[in-house]
């Protein structure tokens, strides 16, 4: 697993990838991966997409479960601050969410706030219990530990991980108005080592029931297993175990993706094994009642493994045409079927993207944004893979948001949001945000973009075109 905390990433260690070119299935993978397969025939279109016009809501990481980072924008051509957060209890690493008129922000210190989504005022706030400190777990970058993982809204309730003391992960289930806590869960099933564990990706909303992937600490010590659990009220609790005897994280920014087939997407980290598959470095298919359908795992998932080179930094992406991209610390990027996943060593194409991914990507006008880090790159799919449109080099992007013709991505290693054309990577605008987390996942609003910056978060509002946005000359894509 990579690091998660506050601290500025070295850049000294990335590499220089060269410029993409069209991809058929080249890479790793061997012959039968090296020739792309025909392609799938499509599902159906993703329920969070299909509207037209502006969202109502932002109700969950990406805007939707298919974790696309696309909102219905008009067009964009720079940011002026609109307000800021007093400086909250504790560190915001969830992406905001937001439903009607009222915002959502989740902290480290276990604390949940509403906000007004014009103006960033606290209507209410919530204190669901004491936070973990660093030194009462065996490993990890994260101190206190709380709220991590991005919340949910669905049916007018907020559904909330949190760890709490003593050492134990809960849901909590609020009611989005008032912020009561109706009710809580344990998420530590038998078999579970709570030490060991943590709550990182976002949660997954369907048919009534919340969908929680855990993974280790950073560090991976301890005898932590990635898992998913599904919590539904009424229900006994039920869950997916990779099947390894350690290892297998489940803990991309982005969570579990909903596919247009109505069945969920997982990545996993390392495993245990460096000769039989065991889970590890795969995208997993599951049911909604969490029976494994399907996976893919590289050809070289044992050397994966034996490196600690996740597959499952970033979350699986579905896709138009029923496929689904997936993109590692390794930086290669594969091309799947979201029905037939292909085992080991058969994705529908596959190459080399950049110098590695994390946390998750955007899909917005035919364009797919990968956050890497030595840059930002836009891929272009084709009808037997992508290639590279567009590539911003040289700083450490954080998860992307696309809409009105803007892409907007945190450089985590100078803390600045970085503001560019969708369609050619021209910077557009650049704005100064401090200290902020790793896998800083900015939000869109109908005018507004929120993220997180430290203790507070940010609002801006989006300048259209002449409006005399704070745009400033800067590197160009190329």
């Amino acid at each position: 697993m990579k690091e998660s905390g506050l601290q500025p990433r070295s850049l000294g260690a990335l590499i220089a990838v060269g410029l993409l070119v069209l991809l058929s299935g080249c890479g790793p993978g061997g012959a039968a991966a090296q020739r792309a397969k025909q392609a799938p025939a499509p599902l159906k279109a993703a329920a969070s997409q299909a509207a037209a016009g502006p969202a109502a809501a932002w109700p969950t990481y990406g805007g939707g479960p298919d974790r696309w980072e696309s909102y219905p924008e008009a067009s964009v051509r720079g940011l002026r601050p609109a307000w800021t957060t007093p400086a909250l209890d504790g560190a915001v690493y969830a992406q905001p969410i937001w439903q009607g008129s009222l915002a959502y922000i989740a902290t480290e210190n276990d604390t949940v706030y509403a906000v007004r989504l014009k103006t960033g005022r606290t209507v209410w706030r919530r204190h669901l219990g004491t936070p973990v400190p660093l030194g009462d777990l065996p490993c990890g970058d994260i101190g206190p530990l709380g709220i991590t993982g991005t919340p949910v809204l669905a049916g007018g309730r907020l559904y909330v991980a949190a760890e709490v003391e003593p050492v134990q992960q809960r849901l909590y289930a609020l009611d989005a108005r008032t912020g009561r806590v109706l009710r809580s869960w344990s998420l530590d099933l038998p078999g579970t080592h709570a030490y060991a564990q943590q709550q990182r990706g976002a949660l997954t909303y369907l048919s009534g029931t919340v969908y929680v992937p855990l993974g280790g600490l950073y560090g991976d010590c301890g005898p932590y297993v990635g898992q998913v659990v599904a919590i539904h009220p009424g229900r006994a609790a039920f869950a997916y175990r990779v099947p390894t005897a350690r290892g297998g994280a489940i803990w991309a920014t982005a969570g579990l993706a909903l596919g247009g087939d109505g069945d969920l997407y997982a990545a996993t980290g390392n495993s245990a094994s460096t000769r039989a598959w065991d889970g590890g470095d795969s995208v997993l298919r599951l049911s909604p009642a969490l029976k494994l359908l399907g996976y893919f795992a590289p050809r070289n998932f044992p050397q994966l493994n034996e490196a600690d080179l996740d597959l499952g930094s970033t979350a699986p992406l579905p896709l138009p045409g029923g496929r689904l991209f997936q993109i590692g610390k390794e930086g290669t990027g594969y091309l799947l079927d979201a029905r037939e996943l292909g085992g080991i060593g058969h994705p529908l194409a596959s190459g080399a993207v950049c110098a590695g991914a994390y946390g998750g990507d955007a899909y917005g006008g035919g364009l797919l944004y990968v956050p890497c880090t030595n840059g930002l790159v836009a891929l272009r799919l084709t009808g037997q893979g992508f290639f590279a449109a567009w590539r911003q080099s040289g700083w450490d992007a954080g998860p992307p948001a696309v809409g009105g013709g803007a892409v907007f991505s945190v450089d985590e290693e100078s803390g600045q949001l970085e503001v560019l054309a969708a369609s050619s990577g021209r910077v557009l605008a650049r704005e100064t945000l401090g200290l902020v987390p790793h896998f800083d996942s900015p939000a869109l609003a109908p005018g507004l973009l929120l993220v997180d910056a430290g203790q507070r978060v940010k609002a801006f509002t989006l300048v259209g075109p002449g409006a005399g946005n704070r745009a400033r000359a800067g590197r160009r894509a190329r």
